[in-house]
């Protein structure tokens, strides 16, 4: 999905490259962001053997906010709950929590095209952070969880996208590789809603 992705900005790019300078300095400085993350899933089915229906209901919000030192560099601190409910035989209604920190690079360049302008409002990130949680996944099925945070998970974003919507509000959609403290390894997508507080968030122009 992420190669696909990138591959179509590649080929946008392709198509907008005439006289002008196609990428440029990020010059829009980012002072204070807050967002939220969220996913969802659920499941109905049958069971035409005895005739049970079953269920299974998941959903998960990260909210975070994070302070820059200048344009490029910040840090901040970033939470996770996620809520469960089934009646399904292998697994169970539960809470699951998570509290930690992060840093976040913004690359200092972005896109300069004259004929498509909706890319020049793409932002390209890098992120690491580092949770305390309350579960960790000892399989893609299988998760253990307690009442404590006694469990850490660490998350790498090698690279992500960010569209802005209007004036300081983003959409974000990026890759994320999760490592837990039992060294079990998933990759995951993330997209989230993200708003930048600065000065400049009525003069930004593409």
């Amino acid at each position: 999905m992420m190669k696909k992705i990138i591959l179509f900005i590649a080929f946008m790019l392709i198509l907008s490259i005439g006289k002008t300078q196609v990428i440029v300095k990020d010059t829009i400085s980012k002072k204070i962001i807050f967002g939220l993350h969220n996913s969802a899933f659920g499941i109905n089915f049958k069971d035409t053997i005895v005739g049970k229906k079953h269920f299974y209901r998941s959903v998960y919000v990260e909210p975070y906010v994070g302070y820059f030192f200048n344009r490029s560099i910040g840090v901040g601190i970033i939470g996770g709950y996620e809520t469960v409910r089934t009646n399904m035989t292998n697994f169970k209604n539960e809470n699951r929590y998570e509290i930690g920190a992060f840093t976040r690079y913004y690359y200092p360049f972005r896109f300069n095209s004259k004929k498509i302008t909706e890319l020049n409002t793409m932002l390209f990130l890098t992120e690491i952070s580092y949770k305390f949680t309350s579960y960790q996944k000892v399989s893609t099925e299988k998760i253990e969880g307690s009442n404590k945070l006694n469990n850490a998970l660490f998350t790498i974003i090698p690279f992500g996208f960010q569209f802005n919507l209007w004036k300081g509000l983003y959409f974000e959609f990026s890759s994320e590789y999760w490592v837990f403290s039992n060294n079990y390894q998933e990759l995951r997508y993330r997209i989230g809603m993200e708003y930048h507080i600065n000065k400049n968030n009525k003069k930004i122009k593409y």
